[in-house]
């Protein structure tokens, strides 16, 4: 018995030890395998924070490419500036380089900035991380790494539209942005002009929509590609103009509180900007950062006891508000034809010379890169609203 036990223990104490011996083998393997698990894995989060790098570059250089003569120097700046504000290692490091480069197809030739052609409409992120470093792989003679993330954006027709329930009379496709358009306002100005108020909802609407609409939220829910948008034209409105003016920081009797302002209710008249033409690139450069407030020029009377609104609470209350996309329409049947994008030069006025009159500036078709780009989903190709920046590589 005692022979047996002892043989037994022998058997167990020659397992034990080439147990022993395999798990020494193996244990490097074990090791490097782990390693290379924990280094993929950081390489991966590496690369999807890259990734999210370009994706935001891309987007907002796109978003710049509105056809202006700045609109490469804008994008460049604009992707640079959205790349740099993600991080790599785990949101802990910044990105080590970014370039932004632009072409006229989406799998053509880039260029920076400097070289695109004026109708290069794509834009390609390149973001790279270079010398990330290996945590184990390194013991088996792989060193550091680069990494890089590209993306590639365009500006593609939105899912639905936005629109202001204002009708541009068949504007002249030809027409040039900055443009003013000069439409009715009241009863004695007849039935003419190159614009009126229009009802997006017959009969339901009306001019309550209409009232709310102005003050509130743009119609939001018109489809892009509608060719038989239902519309009935307004010529004249009575209670429209207290709605309309709160887009200048303008509050009046039966006009909402909380009613959002521009950031700015500066306005243009033909007495102070009377080249009446391209009134919104003096807007954007030199009124709007200053929020600068509605200035009561212009020899218009303001109805309802108006309260207007300092530059201060434009700046805290403020929104896009002044510029819009409108439905040109053909006024004499009510067809919708396509959508244009407006910037509201004034407030309307109740009595005095320019009281059957007003200006809106037109600033292109909002089916080209504009002023009038929105955040909307992106729609078919065959759609007809404003543009929406969409990554497509």
């Amino acid at each position: 018995m005692n022979h047996l036990v002892k043989k037994e223990i022998k058997h167990i104490s020659r397992q034990q030890g080439a147990m022993l011996i395999f798990f020494l083998i193996m244990l490097p393997i074990l090791i490097a395998t782990m390693g290379i698990a924990l280094d993929v894995g950081k390489f991966f989060i590496v690369k999807s924070e890259l990734q999210n790098s370009a994706d935001a570059c891309a987007l907002a250089a796109a978003y710049e490419l509105d056809g202006t003569s700045s609109q490469f120097t804008r994008a460049e700046a604009a992707g640079l500036n959205l790349a740099a504000k993600n991080n790599v290692y785990f949101q802990q490091g910044a990105v080590a380089g970014t370039a932004v480069q632009f072409s006229t197809t989406a799998n053509g030739g880039y260029v920076a900035a400097g070289s695109a052609p004026a109708n290069a409409g794509f834009v390609r992120c390149n973001v790279s991380q270079p010398n990330v470093p290996n945590w184990f792989i390194q013991l088996v003679g792989i060193g550091n790494q680069t990494i890089p993330a590209t993306a590639v954006a365009t500006n593609v027709p939105g899912q639905s539209t936005c629109s202001l329930p204002v009708g541009l009379c068949d504007a002249p496709p030809g027409t040039p942005p900055g443009t003013w358009l000069e439409g009715v306002q009241s009863a004695a100005g007849g039935e003419t002009g190159f614009f009126r108020w229009i009802d997006f909802n017959p009969p339901a609407g009306g001019a309550s929509e209409l009232n709310e609409l102005l003050s509130g939220a743009n119609t939001c829910s018109i489809s892009s590609t509608d060719p038989n948008l239902p519309i009935a034209g307004y010529g004249v409105v009575s209670s429209a103009d207290r709605h309309y003016n709160t887009r200048f920081g303008i509050r009046a009797g039966g006009t909402p509180n909380n009613s959002v302002p521009d950031y700015s209710g500066y306005a243009y008249f033909p007495t102070n900007w009377p080249s009446k033409f391209n009134a919104y690139s003096d807007f954007v450069a030199n009124r709007r950062p200053v929020n600068a407030a509605y200035q009561g020029v212009g020899g218009i009377t303001i109805s309802g006891n108006p309260t207007i609104l300092s530059s201060a609470e434009l700046a805290a209350q403020g929104s896009n508000r002044r510029v819009a996309v409108a439905p040109v329409i053909n006024c004499a049947t009510q067809t919708f034809q396509r959508w244009a994008c407006v910037f509201l030069l004034h407030p309307m006025s109740t009595s005095g010379p320019p009281s059957t009159r007003m200006y809106l500036e037109y600033l292109g078709d909002a089916n080209n890169a504009g002023p009038c780009k929105s955040f909307e989903f992106a729609g078919p190709a065959n759609g007809t609203g404003p543009k929406v920046s969409a990554l497509v590589q």
